[in-house]
Formats: C-alpha cells, structure tokens, sequence
C-alpha cells in the first residue's frame, strides 16, 4: 500500500478529518491534526501507514472518552466499560484510559468525593447506599471510605431525606406515617434505628405543627 501522496482533502461531512489519496486513489482518513507533517508528493512506506493507522484509530477512541467525559465525570472502570461496549479494542482502550490518567481527566479519588458531596447535597442517603453506588462504579474500597469519612451525621441526612418526602405522608394516621418513612429512609441506605428515630420526630414535629 506504500506509496506518494497526491492530495490531502478535507472531509465534508467531518472537517476534523483528512482523506489521504495516493497515487491517485483514495488509501485512508486521519484526524486532521495528525496530518500536519504529511504533504502532496511525500512517499509514505507501509510501516509508516501502518502507524499512522494505528495512532489515528487510538485518537479516535480518546476523543469518545473526551465526549463521554463532557457529559459527566466517569470513574476508571466506568469508562473501560463504556469504551468496550463502544466496540474499541481492548489495547486501544488500555492506551486511551492511560493518557486520561496521566491528565487527570479520570481520578477515581475526585469523582468519589464529587459523587458523595452531590449527594449529599441533593439527593440525601446513608452511607450504606452510597458505599453500594461507589463500588457499583468499581471503585475500590480505601477509595470509597475516604469518601465516606466526611460524613459524621447520619441522622441530620436521614431527617433532611425525611422532611422532602414527607409531606406525602401527612394525612396519613401515626403508625402509618412512620412506616412510609421507615421503609423510605431504609430504601435510601439509612440503618434502622435512625430510620425510627427520624420518623418519629418527623411526625411529632408534623404533629406539632399541625396543633399551633
């Protein structure tokens, strides 16, 4: 396949392609920052091609983890997975998640506590449920208690949990109001005995509320 290169044509449908042509005949596409050093009348072997194939194909794969990446962050594993399901070799995509580890576009420490603070401040749950979620997207377990440990208080994050969903459940007699937000807050990963305890106070401060 080795030959002279005869022209290089931007693609029109991906203009951050470049068609190789040569001898006159289409041979291959690359990205077009990788054609910088190529131009009209320059031999290219076949050990040449063959690299430049194979590099071209491993930017194609780290600029699908960039687009996965703008959409939310993505632990190590998370991205392994999505990249093989995505039909990328197994050693492109070693290659790939390599390079975004060196530029700390992955970091399995940030994106635990990233995934622990936002939950914390929007969607409240124990850290059971949490620790589930962490190593659901394979993250290891020192990783995952060091995200963990900056949560002291359980019962103010079982109450917060609590209080969002409970007004769901105020015409609802006692008994049955504290056993909505005991299965509740059990579902969200609280341990039993906070689950009571938060609904009891739930429902005394409903109950007070209502009296005034």
């Amino acid at each position: 396949m080795a030959g002279i290169i005869t022209a290089l044509k931007i693609q029109r449908r991906n203009t951050h392609r470049v068609n190789i042509y040569l001898d006159g005949a289409f041979a291959f596409g690359l990205q077009r920052d990788m054609t910088a050093w190529l131009m009209v009348g320059q031999v290219l072997t076949d050990a040449e091609i063959a690299d430049l194939k194979a590099k071209d194909e491993t930017e194609v794969v780290y600029l699908s983890a960039l687009h996965l990446l703008s959409y939310r962050a993505r632990s190590t594993t998370e991205m392994k997975k999505k990249l093989l399901q995505k039909g990328y070799g197994p050693e492109q995509v070693k290659v790939v998640v390599a390079r975004l580890l060196e530029n700390r576009l992955l970091d399995d420490r940030k994106f635990a506590e990233t995934w622990v603070n936002d939950r914390v401040a929007f969607h409240p749950r124990g850290k059971r449920l949490l620790a589930y979620e962490l190593s659901h997207k394979g993250l290891d377990r020192p990783i995952i208690e060091q995200a963990l440990y900056s949560i002291k208080d359980e019962s103010s994050l079982a109450e917060e949990a609590g209080k969002k969903m409970m007004n769901r459940w105020s015409d609802l007699a006692k008994n049955e109001f504290i056993q909505h937000c005991v299965s509740f807050l059990g579902r969200r990963g609280f341990p039993a005995g906070i689950c009571f305890s938060t609904a009891r106070k739930l429902w005394e401060g409903l109950y007070s509320e209502t009296d005034e």
